[in-house]
């Protein structure tokens, strides 16, 4: 009976173990961060893009821009939508990622606020408006 109950909870913890693990064939969640981030920034970009040219088209400029991204990571656009599609499906996976970005993305408009910041020298407010910045976001 001892030898029932081990087997159970050493089937049980095998179960569990890799949930949080993504499976090989797909993009890893270190690179998968990295081209969402790029992805984004691109897509930023391209909305300023349009702002000053309204006759652009968003839908082709992001394409365009995404097939370029996915080129530079080597990755095809069908192992790409394969992994996003995953992620999406595993919240628990996509959710790290998606708060490192972020925080990555919070960190760089905190630095390019430091860098104006720091180049209005004879400001005597500069620490305490820094200070505000850094507590906003």
């Amino acid at each position: 009976m001892k030898w029932y109950y081990f087997s159970f909870f050493i089937i049980l913890f095998i179960s569990c173990s890799d949930k949080k693990r993504v499976p090989s064939e797909l993009i890893q969640p270190a690179k998968m961060q990295a081209i969402l981030m790029d992805i984004l920034i691109i897509d930023a970009v391209n909305s300023i893009k349009q702002g000053a040219d309204q006759s652009l088209n968003i839908t082709d400029l992001n394409s365009k821009s995404i097939a370029t991204v996915l080129e530079n990571y080597q990755i095809s656009d069908a192992a790409f939508k394969k992994s996003y599609s995953y992620y999406l499906a595993h919240p628990d996976i996509l959710k790290p990622i998606a708060d490192s970005i972020s925080a990555i993305a919070s960190r760089q408009v905190i630095n390019s606020y430091s860098d104006t910041l720091n180049t209005h020298s004879n400001d005597t407010n500069i620490p305490d408006v820094k200070r505000r910045i850094r507590h906003r976001f």
